[in-house]
């Protein structure tokens, strides 16, 4: 938000507030965007902070455009449009809800489609279960209603919460489920001691991936051992002891240089989409060819191979159909690199740096498959399950992983 437009938002209100707007009882409200900023009261009125989809705070005033709010005894402006009024679920659904848990951190959506838009739930958080159709189970916590795949509750809290120690926005933190150390915020210059894996979330059940010894990353902040890290716009965790301030000028920092491509005359010089997508897996990035073929049957399903391909009224593109933020990404990425982000190139290199550093995970189940039939029948299916995850992803992926099986391993099988 540009300054002049937040000095307006936070103004309006402050100027309703002084002209005696009787105040009103104060009710919660839930935050319906993906991030909700939170501005100072006082001049200048800086942001102080961000919450997260599915926060719920008190309002305890507001006009036409913005609100005053109060969260984890802090207050401060935010845009009226950002929030929703909670409401009690019904007394029926209450009746019937079962209670569950979250067996994982997962996620919630707003409808019943993975496209929707959606917020993080940690492991171990008790939702009430009013119906299940499919997959989709429709919960409710708190007075909020939403949708959770059935398979990531449990009947039981067996799983302990995986809390997120960190906000980026150093006021407004999401309330936490147990009590955590303080957060320490560094923006400090540290260097790695050694080879350490970086987590997603600080936790170490999160995806990961390493880094190198003598990297040199941006110190955010630290809580307890752990220690939120940042680099090249990527933000992820380590154990804190793996970092030293005593930064040397050792490293040659690769991030916006273009991946090599000595293959690339190769590779890219003839053949269909296809061929060019199952050569560029085997040969760049040495998968072998029952995983190749997993992947190029999800590309299929996804966009026939359509470097173009536009989804989901317009929100998705691409091979891979990169949705909302990650096809974001996708441009941001092929544009940093010196890449036509429509080209079939430059989504192949961006796939593979998606797996390396959002889905390591994915990675490491393509590069364990066996390289037979069943081999290819695994690899489209985990590829689908958890990097695609298309609404019915179990059909979804069983299908994809027969395509792999049955016509492209007949194919492309050495």
């Amino acid at each position: 938000m540009k300054l002049h437009v937040k000095r307006i938002l936070v103004l309006s209100l402050l100027a309703a507030l002084l002209a005696g707007v009787p105040a009103l009882a104060d009710f919660d409200a839930v935050v319906t965007s993906s991030s909700m900023k939170v501005y100072r009261q006082a001049e200048p009125h800086d942001q102080i902070g961000a919450l997260p989809m599915g926060t719920v705070v008190t309002v305890k005033d507001y006009n036409g455009k913005a609100a005053l709010i109060s969260y984890n005894g802090k207050t401060g402006i935010v845009r009226i449009n950002d929030l929703q009024r909670t409401v009690q679920a019904p007394a029926a659904s209450n009746t019937a809800a079962k209670v569950m848990y979250t067996a994982k951190a997962t996620r919630v959506y707003r409808n019943a489609s993975t496209a929707a838009d959606s917020a993080k739930v940690a492991a171990g958080v008790q939702v009430n279960v009013l119906s299940v159709s499919g997959d989709w189970a429709k919960v409710e916590r708190k007075g909020i209603v939403g949708y959770m795949d059935i398979n990531d509750l449990s009947e039981t809290k067996d799983a302990q919460p995986e809390i997120p120690i960190f906000n980026p926005a150093p006021a407004v933190t999401p309330e936490p489920e147990v009590e955590t150390a303080p957060v320490k915020y560094e923006n400090k210059t540290v260097m790695t001691k050694e080879t350490c894996p970086v987590y997603a979330e600080p936790n170490t059940a999160s995806a990961r991936f390493t880094l190198d010894a003598n990297v040199i990353v941006t110190l955010v902040a630290t809580r307890g051992n752990w220690a939120m890290i940042k680099k090249s716009g990527n933000v992820g965790y380590v154990d804190a002891d793996l970092l030293t301030t005593e930064v040397r000028a050792v490293e040659v920092d690769t991030a916006d240089i273009k991946p090599a491509d000595n293959s690339g005359s190769s590779i890219f010089s003839s053949g269909t989409n296809e061929e060019i997508i199952f050569k560029f897996l085997t040969r760049e990035m040495g998968l072998n060819a029952a995983a190749a073929c997993g992947v190029v049957s999800n590309i299929k399903h996804e966009s026939d191979y359509k470097t173009t391909c536009v989804g989901d009224n317009g929100t998705s593109y691409g091979i891979c159909q990169w949705h909302a933020s990650r096809k974001t990404r996708l441009i941001s990425w092929c544009d940093s690199h010196s890449y036509d982000y429509k080209s079939l190139k430059g989504q192949l290199y961006y796939l593979q740096y998606e797996l390396k550093t959002y889905y390591p995970t994915v990675l490491s189940k393509l590069k364990a498959v066996s390289n037979t039939a069943q081999g290819a029948y695994d690899a489209g299916y985990q590829f689908c399950y958890s990097f695609e995850a298309p609404a019915n992803r179990a059909a979804r992926s069983n299908t994809r992983g027969n395509y792999a099986k049955d016509t492209l391993w007949k194919k492309y099988k050495t």
